[in-house]
């Protein structure tokens, strides 16, 4: 009777041994389980992180591109101006017969102080402005615009213009020797030169 009591006592502590093992095996494997899952769920979210990195780089480089390109096709449509004399002599800036403005840059203000003025003719232009540096005679004056193209039934974007002061010589004209600066305007549409 009593090795009988022994053997089930040790049985007895034999199962609660194993079942604490069973137990504590449980619980390390729920462990891993959380920690494999946190580590994939880290790398999923660093694989996302990058995706995206890597989509923002591409849009951008694409961005980059059709930026350059839309310039590139600009840079070719010039609103180009030739300044001359009352005696037909081309005045030179900066050593060059013309003054110029690609499409991108949308606008350009030339300095002309101390430069003789006749006439401007341009191509490809929406407008040019001649700024008078005093506060006597000649305004300023605004050309090829829209109100100047009705006024003058011509499209400056796609025609060539030309603006002439009086043909009398510099001595009746403010603007022969007094344009202290010209901006050319260049944000034609797709039709023009």
């Amino acid at each position: 009777m009593r090795k009988k009591k022994e053997k089930e006592a040790k049985e007895a502590a034999k199962r609660e041994a194993n079942a604490k093992a069973a137990a504590k095996a449980a619980i390390a494997k729920k462990k891993k389980e959380a920690a494999e899952k946190e580590a994939a769920k880290i790398m999923m979210e660093a694989k996302a992180k990058k995706d995206k990195k890597a989509k923002a780089a591409k849009i951008e480089k694409h961005q980059k591109k059709v930026k350059k390109e839309f310039h590139d096709r600009n840079a070719k449509k010039k609103c180009v101006c030739k300044v001359t004399t009352t005696g037909g002599k081309t005045v030179l800036y900066k050593g060059k017969s013309q003054l110029s403005v690609t499409r991108g840059d949308e606008e350009k203000s030339v300095p002309w102080s101390g430069k003789k003025f006749g006439t401007i003719s341009c191509e490809g232009c929406s407008g040019v402005k001649l700024y008078d540096d005093d506060s006597w005679g000649v305004k300023n004056v605004k050309l090829f615009d829209a109100k100047w193209n009705k006024k003058n039934t011509r499209n400056c974007c796609i025609q060539k213009c030309e603006y002439k002061i009086l043909s009398s010589g510099c001595f009746l004209h403010d603007l022969c020797n007094d344009v202290k600066k010209i901006t050319l305007y260049n944000s034609c549409g797709a039709k023009r030169l």
